[in-house]
């Protein structure tokens, strides 16, 4: 980076065109002859536009493929500063952009679909490819008779404002129990959390106890991530079924030479918080860690207060086991989403000690509430007139 940064001072550049992941690595108070940035190839956080979008100095979101001979969606990046990523903006002149469904139906606003480009600047096809060419270049039902479009492979959404903001890939979907998952819907949702900078969700196949999803998260600069609390609030933003089993905070995201990420070379997941383990202090506590040691298949002894049941590998699926299992020990049901809310053992014990505790206070009101239906009135009027003293 250093030689880059160099580079663009030494030839006093104004105008760039780089992946996010290298503009990130940059210096905007360095490079003061840089006007206008053009950023591309992956999507990136709020943060990166904020630090590099100062007065006099343009910041594009562009998006294209190199079948559409590259540019042909652009984006720019307002003077005031951004909370959420930037979408990838409006199709250009000269081409048009359209949003389908599997089916090839246009999607209304707020539906992710395929993103599809025609226009004048789309090729003609690949060289000596004529399959794949059938496949990605196909019949535009809104164009001119045999004009075509291109298949991106892109999911993007219409925003209410007319711009097209980036979900994922189609070929980035994974299927966990049955659900087809976009891992570009979770990142998103976690690289709006003000303590993310990037984020990365895997479908992890060799988890001892079965598949599941792992998140990897750079944190801002001075912030913290405390990854026992993201599940409760990212259950606000996704379904149950898409929430990490686990969610580890690494220093950097490994990237390829491309400058995309390199998810080989992830380190292995956090599973468990490294706070230091205070055993189970309750009944409750007690009876709760038993019912993840049969479900999450650990020892006892690696489950303390404030260990949380999905840091220590619990998956969607076993949540709703481990209400199974809440009800039948306590006689108490539980909503999934207080399973993400209360993930530590001891929020999950307090919770449902204070549940029990209610229940109780309601059914004694309700059998007095019948026992005082079954009086006359001139008991009722005895037991006032003994309660005064009278």
């Amino acid at each position: 980076m250093d030689q880059l940064a160099e580079l663009l001072r030494r030839e006093r550049i104004t105008v760039t065109d780089l992946p996010p992941a290298v503009l990130g690595l940059l210096d905007p108070d360095s490079l003061p002859e840089l006007r206008a940035l053009f950023v591309g190839l992956e999507a990136f956080p709020a943060e990166l536009v904020n630090r590099w979008r100062t007065e006099g100095r343009e910041f594009h979101n562009g998006y294209g493929p190199t079948e559409a001979t590259v540019a042909c969606v652009d984006y720019a990046c307002p003077d005031q500063p951004l909370t959420t990523a930037p979408p990838i903006g409006r199709a250009m002149a000269n081409y048009r952009a359209y949003v389908l469904d599997p089916a090839g139906n246009l999607v209304p606003i707020g539906i992710p679909g395929q993103l599809y480009i025609a226009g004048v600047g789309l090729a003609r096809g690949y060289l000596n490819q004529p399959g794949l060419t059938a496949e990605r270049f196909v019949p535009c039902p809104f164009g001119e008779p045999g004009e075509r479009m291109y298949a991106t492979g892109d999911v993007v959404v219409w925003r209410s404002d007319g711009q097209l903001q980036f979900v994922g890939r189609v070929d980035a979907q994974v299927k966990l129990r049955g659900l087809r998952i976009e891992l570009g819907e979770i990142e998103h949702a976690l690289a709006g959390f003000a303590e993310i900078r990037q984020s990365a969700v895997i479908l992890n196949d060799t988890a001892p106890a079965g598949p599941r999803l792992d998140a990897y998260l750079v944190a801002e600069p001075g912030a913290t991530v405390d990854p026992g609390s993201l599940p409760g609030r990212l259950a606000e933003h996704v379904p149950l079924h898409m929430i990490p089993a686990s969610f580890t905070v690494v220093d950097s995201l490994p990237l390829n030479a491309n400058g995309k990420l390199d998810r080989a070379r992830l380190p292995e997941p956090v599973v468990a918080t490294e706070l230091t383990r205070v055993p189970p202090a309750t009944e409750t506590e007690r009876m709760i860690a038993g019912i993840w040691q049969g479900l999450l298949n650990v020892e006892l002894d690696r489950i303390g207060q404030h260990d949380s049941f999905f840091q220590l590998g619990g998956s969607s699926l076993q949540a709703t086991q481990l209400l199974s299992r809440i009800r039948d020990a306590f006689y108490l049901t539980l909503q999934p989403r207080q399973l993400f809310t209360h993930s530590t053992l001891r929020q999950l014990a307090t919770l449902v000690d204070d549940t029990l505790r209610d229940s109780f206070e309601e059914s004694e009101l309700a059998a007095l509430q019948a026992e005082i239906a079954d009086l006359s009135e001139e008991e009722i009027d005895r037991l006032l007139a003994e309660s005064s003293g009278e």
